[in-house]
């Protein structure tokens, strides 16, 4: 599923604003819907992540029966030491207190890495794929470097197989083919 939105539903504005750092880290920004806001803002989610409070889960229920809203993927925020197995509707549970690597490898499960083909067959690799992804949303090499914890010179490297696997040598080349290709 090509994922459109991600949402994070909590009360706590240090969780929403947490997972928000994490996710715009893993490449991937979200939208803060606070709690008394759940209602209105949950209408025109279809095809999204939705990061939700565990304490929620009726209500996430309820949406995941909707029809319109039956194509989201739900994930859980968990607040305590107590580690809950995910279980309907949510996906995966995501405890505040998860390490990085522990965050990432939940993260992987719910934005499973696809691989683009270039006209010429050519497969991008998932890192590829992501990097592209920050070159079309304009990033700098130094920054995209940062994000991934990789060298510059390791993301020039990427961008360079990029540009030969594609075929195409301008940053807005690439933001064209990210686009039509709906990388972003």
């Amino acid at each position: 599923m090509l994922v459109k939105k991600i949402a994070i539903i909590h009360r706590s504005l240090i969780v929403r604003k947490g997972l928000s750092a994490v996710l715009e880290a893993y490449g991937r920004p979200a939208t803060i819907v606070s709690r008394d806001i759940l209602d209105s803002e949950l209408e025109p989610l279809n095809k999204s992540v939705i990061f939700a409070d565990v304490s929620l889960k009726d209500r996430m229920k309820e949406m995941f029966r909707n029809s319109e809203t039956s194509r989201n993927i739900f994930a859980g925020i968990e607040q305590s030491s107590n580690s809950i197995k995910a279980v309907p509707p949510y996906k995966v549970i995501i405890d505040i207190n998860d390490t990085r690597e522990e965050l990432f490898s939940k993260l992987d499960i719910l934005f499973p890495s696809s691989s683009v083909t270039a006209a010429g067959g050519n497969i991008l690799t998932a890192r590829e794929t992501e990097i592209l992804i920050l070159v079309a949303k304009g990033y700098r090499s130094s920054d995209i470097a940062s994000r991934l914890y990789i060298s510059r010179h390791t993301v020039i490297t990427h961008r360079k197989n990029i540009c030969g696997k594609l075929g195409i040598k301008t940053p807005s080349g690439l933001t064209l083919f990210a686009l039509a290709n709906n990388l972003i």
